[in-house]
C-alpha cells in the first residue's frame, strides 16, 4: 500500500490530480539509483498496473538494483503552452525479475498504441529474449504529488521558448517524423513522436528502445537531436 506523504496544489482552488490517471499517461519516469561509483539517473518508459511499476531493464541498472534495491522515480508532466506542471515522486524498492514478453508489451502499448502490427519491426527483438533483457518490478512505498501549474506568460508556448523545437500542439503528420533508431544503437534525429501534447517534458527526437551508454549512464529509451554512434 502506497503511503501518500505530500499532496500539494500551489495555486487555485481545486483538488489534486488523480494518481492512477497521472501514471496512465505516456510520460518518462526518471529512475534514481545507486551505481557502483555513485548515484545514477536513468530515463525509462514504464507501466503502472495499479500497485506496481514495471520497467524494461538496461545493461547496467538491473545490476545496480540487485546490489542496492532502494531507489526512486520522478515523473513530470509539463506543457509550456498551457502551464500544466504536475509532478509525482515515488520512493520504494526494486526487484529484478526474469523477462516477460507480455509485460514488456504492456509497456510498449502505452507509447506505441494498442495495435502491435503498427509497431516498428526493428523493436521485435525486444520480445524474443535474444537481447537478454530483464524486467524491473518497482514497489512504491511513499509518494509525493504536486500540482504546480501556472498561467503561462504572454507569448510563451508559441515556439519562442522551444528554440526551434516543434509546437507540441501539432499533429504527428505535420512534424516531419524522419527515422527511428536502428537496432545497432544508431540514433537518427527526428521530430516529436506520437504527438505528445507536452513538449520539453516528453522530449523531441526519436525514441530509442535499446540500451545505450552515454557518459556512463544508461538510457532506455533515449532521445537525441543528433546522429551518433555508441
Amino acid at each position: 500500500m502506497i503511503r501518500i506523504v505530500e499532496q500539494k496544489v500551489s495555486a487555485g482552488n481545486h483538488d489534486i490530480f488523480d494518481l492512477d490517471e497521472f501514471l496512465s499517461r505516456p510520460l518518462y519516469a526518471h529512475l534514481a539509483h545507486q551505481a557502483e561509483h555513485g548515484p545514477r539517473e536513468s530515463p525509462v518508459w514504464f507501466h503502472w498496473d495499479g500497485g506496481l511499476i514495471w520497467i524494461i531493464g538496461g545493461t547496467s541498472f538491473p545490476k545496480n538494483l540487485k546490489r542496492e534495491p532502494v531507489c526512486a522515480l520522478g515523473i513530470v508532466d509539463w506543457d509550456v503552452a498551457t502551464g500544466l506542471n504536475q509532478h509525482v515522486g515515488l520512493r520504494g524498492r526494486a526487484e529484478v525479475v526474469p523477462f516477460d514478453a507480455e509485460k514488456a508489451k504492456s509497456i510498449f502499448r502505452r507509447y506505441f498504441g494498442p495495435d502491435e502490427q503498427e509497431w516498428d519491426g526493428r523493436f521485435a527483438d525486444v520480445f524474443t529474449g535474444e537481447l537478454g533483457l530483464e524486467l524491473i518490478r518497482f514497489v512504491p512505498e511513499t509518494v509525493i504529488m504536486r500540482d504546480q501549474s501556472y498561467t503561462p506568460t504572454h507569448g510563451r508556448g508559441s515556439g519562442d521558448v522551444n528554440q526551434g523545437r516543434p509546437n507540441p500542439r501539432f499533429q504527428p503528420s505535420a512534424l516531419g517524423v524522419t527515422e527511428l533508431p536502428s537496432a545497432t544503437g544508431e540514433i537518427v534525429s527526428g521530430r516529436a513522436w506520437f504527438g505528445f501534447r507536452s513538449s520539453l517534458a516528453r522530449g523531441v527526437g526519436s525514441p530509442l528502445l535499446k540500451v545505450l551508454r552515454s557518459g556512463g549512464a544508461d538510457v532506455w529509451p533515449s532521445f537525441s537531436r543528433h546522429r551518433s554512434r555508441r
